[in-house]
């Protein structure tokens, strides 16, 4: 069988419904996915329920937005992170489905 293996973006491309690219932290903090639905792996390192700070895989600290979600994220927690950034690198959260506290 043959997989698609998945890979991140490393340039923005017009978006189809449904479709976000998967981006990094140094991604996000260039601002050149600024206005785009991303997705990005990353881990919850402090949070004050508005605001929170993102330590993305490639191990970036990015600033993330809570004001639109409703979900309570727990620091110290991996988590697929969906939301939107803007030019000066930060994620705006929708949804982020948590992916455990470790990654092997």
């Amino acid at each position: 069988k043959h997989y698609k293996s998945r890979s991140i973006m490393t340039e923005p491309q017009a978006q189809a419904d449904g479709q976000y690219a998967r981006v990094n932290g140094e991604l996000i903090k260039s601002g050149q996915f600024g206005g785009l639905l991303v997705s990005v792996i990353g881990t919850i390192e402090n949070s004050d329920g508005s605001s929170c700070q993102v330590r993305c895989s490639d191990d970036m600290i990015v600033k993330g937005d809570l004001t639109q979600t409703d979900m309570n994220l727990m620091e110290k927690t991996n988590y697929e992170l969906v939301g939107s950034t803007d030019d000066v690198g930060i994620l705006t959260i929708f949804v982020a489905p948590p992916k455990g506290r470790k990654f092997y």
